[in-house]
């Protein structure tokens, strides 16, 4: 199973890069490159002696930052492998930033939490403008971005099958730099197509664009006759960042955990039903506190977050123990908690019919006692008297 993955230490060229330079390039030659610009949807420019390319990394890579690369694969692409950053000193290959840099994985995760925290926002500002219930006046343009990006999202039928969740899961950009990464490995073509986080980014671009030529034309306007920057401009792209924050701070959670359960996974699915999106909020653990000594079968967790317009805020427990399985429903709307009372016998029956044992099956008003998000780590804030 692939885990997420923020950094990978190699680059890819873009096929479309072409010079005489990049053609004499063989396999194991070094060469020292200094970084241009990285744009957010994980494009950099990068100045190799006089010749500037353009390529692709998960990195998070500064300008005027300094690389010794070395040529991993050349031919009709052409990766590089990342062997120093910056003067960190020479460092065999990696495959984590951390590790390149000489960081430890604890200061990198800081250090990554320290960039998403500011930004981070989630998904359902930006959803209500896939429903018609945001800011008004889109410029045309914008629409047709945010409209290109909704049809990607996954329908919520999807989510009733096993396989269809699980390429929800797949696609919800948690894994796609690891997907990114997997498809260098094997030579092959990523499918991103239906990557969330991959989407996201292309909306950022494509909204960024509008953004900036919408300025260039009212600034070069040398008699005002150009219309100024369209308010709901600025508020949709940082609707769309903030959704990337989002699903970075995910990525962030998976990889942190935390001392008594460890979040495997921290997912936010966005989905279609009828003529409105939502989010579905997934965490899955593996219970670490409570478990005897020596005991090797170990507890799973799954939460389930959503906010429905009919059902309001529901949350639900799944604990899968061996072949026992506890469900709690909470419901904060007494209708729907007396609506998920009438068919409880209806879940215990399936989950038998899937050969498990139910311990627990209820259902109760109100809220779970727990955090919805899991914590950051610590040492994010230095205080110094």
């Amino acid at each position: 199973m692939l885990i997420p993955e923020l950094f990978t230490s190699t680059i890819a060229i873009q096929p479309q890069t072409a010079g005489s330079a990049l053609r004499a390039w063989t396999a194991g030659q070094v060469l020292e490159a200094t970084v241009v610009r990285q744009g957010l949807d994980g494009t950099v420019t990068l100045r190799v002696g006089g010749q500037e390319l353009q390529a692709r990394t998960g990195l998070n890579l500064a300008a005027d930052q300094a690389l010794t690369l070395q040529v991993a694969q050349s031919g009709t692409q052409t990766v590089l492998r990342i062997l120093n950053v910056s003067n960190a000193g020479a460092t065999p290959h990696s495959t984590t930033l951390a590790q390149a840099t000489g960081q430890t994985p604890e200061a990198t995760l800081i250090q990554a939490w320290r960039q998403v925290l500011p930004r981070e926002g989630n998904l359902r500002p930006l959803l209500a403008q896939l429903a018609g219930t945001g800011p008004a006046g889109l410029p045309e343009p914008a629409a047709a971005a945010l409209k290109q990006f909704s049809a990607t999202l996954p329908l919520l039928d999807m989510l009733t099958s096993p396989a269809g969740l699980k390429r929800a899961v797949s696609d919800s950009g948690i894994f796609l730099e690891a997907h990114l990464a997997q498809a260098l490995t094997d030579n092959t073509a990523p499918a991103v197509q239906n990557d969330i986080k991959a989407n996201l980014l292309q909306l950022v671009v494509q909204l960024r664009s509008l953004a900036s030529s919408s300025s260039s034309a009212t600034t070069g306007s040398a008699h005002g006759a150009e219309s100024p920057l369209d308010p709901a401009l600025p508020v949709l792209l940082r609707q769309a960042d903030a959704a990337l924050a989002r699903i970075e701070q995910n990525q962030l959670a998976t990889l942190t955990g935390g001392p008594q359960s460890a979040t495997l996974l921290a997912v936010d699915l966005p989905v279609h039903q009828a003529q409105r999106a939502d989010v579905l909020e997934l965490n899955i653990e593996e219970q670490k506190s409570g478990v005897a000594a020596g005991d090797t079968v170990m507890p799973w967790s799954v939460w389930l977050h959503f906010d429905f317009e009919q059902l309001g805020k529901v949350h639900a427990r799944i604990t899968l123990r061996g072949e026992e399985v506890a469900a709690t429903l909470w419901a904060e709307h007494g209708p729907t908690a007396a609506l998920f009372q009438q068919h409880l016998t209806t879940l215990e029956g399936a989950l038998r019919q899937a050969g498990l044992v139910p311990t627990t099956v209820h259902c109760q008003t109100g809220a779970p006692p727990r955090p919805d998000a899991p914590s950051a780590p610590s040492s994010l804030l230095d205080l110094r008297a």
